[in-house]
């Protein structure tokens, strides 16, 4: 319990913040570009298997417009129900099992529970999804919370109550406590 100088009542004790020693939040600019080679390695990867296989992951449809003024042609595409189930495998799948996706990992970005920054369950994973495509979305403004952040977490995050992190530039993360030695008995025979 932390008295005040002026002897009133009780103040709670400041909490620092931050991530762990030898670590800092994978700030907006970094994830964006984690984000954009994520992009390129599922796009690339996906017209590789339509190629070889003929399965589509790309609906396109055409509307026209016509009047006495003007005419105009609007093209829309949208993932197929497969793009779907594939774009959710590599996501999810990479963030369970390493706790980051290919496009994070040149930078050493990993995704940590905000609360004691040990990975994060499925449930967890697939809020994180879900909130994910909710934050693109929504004209981007979920992801763009990242950049005005204390803690440099997107709606995403927020909702499955995780942090994106890396290494900090010049510092070393603190050195993994040795495992205490046990004497055990040997048997000659």
């Amino acid at each position: 319990m932390t008295n005040p100088p002026d002897g009133g009542g009780w103040v709670a004790p400041k909490v620092p913040v931050g991530p762990a020693p030898g670590l800092a939040y994978g700030g907006f600019w970094i994830r964006t570009l984690a984000y954009l080679i994520d992009a390129i390695v599922l796009v690339a990867a996906t017209l590789g298997v339509s190629y070889a296989t003929g399965i589509e992951f790309l609906e396109v449809t055409t509307q026209e417009f016509r009047s006495a003024v003007f005419q105009s042609v609007r093209v829309f595409a949208s993932p197929t129900p497969i793009a779907w189930l594939v774009i959710f495998g590599y996501f999810v799948g990479p963030w369970l099992l390493f706790g980051r996706t290919l496009g994070m990992a040149p930078f050493g970005l990993r995704i940590l529970r905000s609360t004691d920054g040990s990975r994060l369950g499925p449930g967890r994973a697939i809020v994180r999804f879900f909130g994910l495509l909710l934050s693109f979305f929504v004209f981007f403004i979920g992801v763009i919370w990242v950049a005005a952040d204390s803690r440099k977490q997107g709606w995403h995050d927020k909702l499955a109550g995780s942090v994106v992190v890396r290494p900090s530039p010049g510092v070393q993360p603190p050195a993994p406590i040795p495992a205490p030695e046990i004497d055990t008995p040997r048997v000659d025979g």
